[in-house]
C-alpha cells in the first residue's frame, strides 16, 4: 500500500502498520518462548483489557512492544529492567545495570553490525535467551536510525 505523506490520515495508517508488525513479532516471540497465543489473542490482550488486568505472558510481550514504540529504542537501565520483566526473564538489579551500561557503550563505540552482534553476545553472557538479544538489538537499531517507533527489525531464528 502506498501512503502519501502529509495527508491528515497518513500518520494513523503508519501507526496501524507498525502495530500490525509488532503484533506479529510479539506472537513470534511468545511462540519461541513456549507460548501458544496467536496474534488475535495478543491483539485482544493489548486492546481489550483494563490497566492492571493480568494479560498473561504473551500479553505482557505485546504490551511491552506497544510501550516501546512510544519512547523509541532505548538502552537505559529502566528500559532494560522493563524489557526483562516484560519477557518474564529472571534478573537482578546488578545484571540489568551491567547490561544497560554495556549496551550504551556498544551503541556509542560500534557500527550497526557490531552493535547488533555485541548485543546478542552481551545478553548471552548474562545467561539470558536470544529473545532478549533480539529485543535489545531492535531497540539499539531504532535508536541509531532515529526512527520514531521501535519495531521488529532484527530477526533471529531459534536453532535448538
Amino acid at each position: 500500500m502506498l501512503i502519501k505523506r502529509g495527508q491528515p490520515w497518513s500518520e494513523e495508517v503508519e501507526k496501524r502498520a507498525v502495530f500490525v508488525k509488532k503484533l506479529s513479532a510479539a506472537a513470534a516471540t511468545a511462540r519461541q518462548m513456549g507460548g501458544v497465543d496467536d496474534e488475535a489473542a495478543l491483539r485482544d490482550a493489548v486492546l481489550l483489557t483494563r490497566p492492571g488486568d493480568d494479560v498473561g505472558p504473551a500479553g505482557r510481550i505485546g504490551l511491552a512492544l506497544a510501550g516501546n514504540s512510544a519512547r523509541g529504542g532505548s538502552s537505559d537501565e529502566a528500559s532494560v529492567v522493563g524489557v526483562l520483566d516484560a519477557l518474564g526473564l529472571a534478573r537482578d538489579d546488578e545484571t540489568a545495570a551491567d547490561l544497560a551500561d554495556e549496551l550504551t557503550h556498544l551503541a556509542a563505540t560500534h557500527g550497526t553490525v557490531g552493535t547488533t552482534i555485541g548485543t546478542f553476545a552481551a545478553v548471552e553472557r548474562r545467561g539470558l535467551p536470544r529473545t532478549g538479544g533480539s529485543w535489545f538489538a531492535d531497540a539499539l537499531l531504532v535508536q541509531r536510525l532515529g526512527w520514531p517507533h521501535a519495531g521488529p527489525a532484527v530477526r533471529w531464528r531459534n536453532r535448538q
